[in-house]
């Protein structure tokens, strides 16, 4: 078996893609002798992506596979590199990203050493200064996540483009929620649901400073950040209405964005995240996902244990 597939998901974004290959095929090569394969899955590009990055990682003296997914969203493209990955472990990035050139040999030693499969994820920098300070995790602490712990959520605990876990665990788990993520009914919180998933099958989550990955998300205004803004709320509140029986824990972010919420009311001066967005304007978004979760025909709360 292959010791590692790096998973790309992607779709008409040809000029983030080349630079996101490119920094694999360097990480790869640096990996002493693992035995390593890349995962292209073109998901219903319309830009001849899937010719090109054939004929880009053929060039290359790396092993490759590049698949098509036509069905939209983010999870199915994710759930096609699953099925068509041949590694031990598997690796989740976006296509706007760039491994650091040690990430693979970084990562590979932490799952040997495990004593029983992890969902693993790392630390998430800009690769653009010019950038906003967006999906990042810059925490140099390692920490791994518990319920007792009441300062831990789940939600972004890891991130979507930075995770690896082995084949074995998302086989246990089961593919990622398909009404979840980028292209999806609910556009948002994939990774989110999935965290909840693998802490309610009894695997662990964990986070290290040394699995660097750079993001290259683009946004430069807070104005082209809203909309993304609003999603990632709503799919936090879809989230909210299927785990509405799950453990407790689950809603810690929720009660205190309620609490700031109730502070941001009594003392008439909203609490503004970074980007100036006010915790009653998040709950409004966590509101309409949780409505069109509860409402979305087929869809209901799930119970632990499903």
């Amino acid at each position: 078996m292959t010791d590692c597939s790096i998973i790309v998901c992607t779709r008409n974004r040809l000029e983030a893609l080349q630079p996101c290959l490119a920094s694999i095929i360097q990480a790869v090569g640096a990996a002493d002798d693992a035995r390593c394969e890349i995962v292209v899955i073109d998901n219903g590009s319309t830009d001849d992506t899937a010719r090109w990055a054939a004929d880009y990682l053929s060039q290359a003296a790396v092993a490759f596979r590049v698949e098509r997914e036509e069905r939209p969203g983010l999870a199915a493209a994710r759930n096609a590199g699953v099925r068509c990955a041949s590694g031990r472990i598997l690796v989740f990035t976006d296509d706007d990203c760039r491994l650091t050139p040690d990430y693979v040999r970084k990562a590979l030693p932490y799952h040997a050493a495990d004593a029983a499969p992890v969902m693993r994820g790392g630390r998430v920098d800009l690769g653009d200064a010019r950038d906003l300070p967006f999906t990042v995790i810059a925490d140099p602490r390692p920490r791994r996540y518990d319920p007792e712990q009441k300062t831990q959520s789940l939600g972004g605990f890891i991130l979507g483009c930075n995770m690896s876990a082995p084949k074995a665990l998302l086989e246990a788990v089961g593919p990622f929620d398909e009404r979840f993520g980028v292209g999806a009914p609910f556009r948002a919180a994939e990774d989110t649901d999935y965290l909840y998933r693998i802490h309610l099958a009894g695997f662990g989550v964990e986070y290290v400073p040394d699995m660097v990955i750079r993001h290259h998300h683009g946004r430069r205004s807070v104005g082209e950040l809203r909309r993304v803004i609003d999603y990632y709320n709503e799919g936090e509140g879809a989230i909210y209405a299927k785990y509405l029986f799950g453990p407790r824990a689950f809603f810690r972010q929720l009660r205190w964005d309620l609490r700031d919420a109730l502070a941001e009311t009594l003392m008439r001066r909203p609490i503004r995240d970074v980007f100036g967005v006010g915790k009653l304007t998040k709950l409004r978004s966590n509101a309409v996902g949780f409505w069109r979760y509860v409402t979305y025909p087929g869809v209901g709360p799930e119970r632990p244990g499903f």
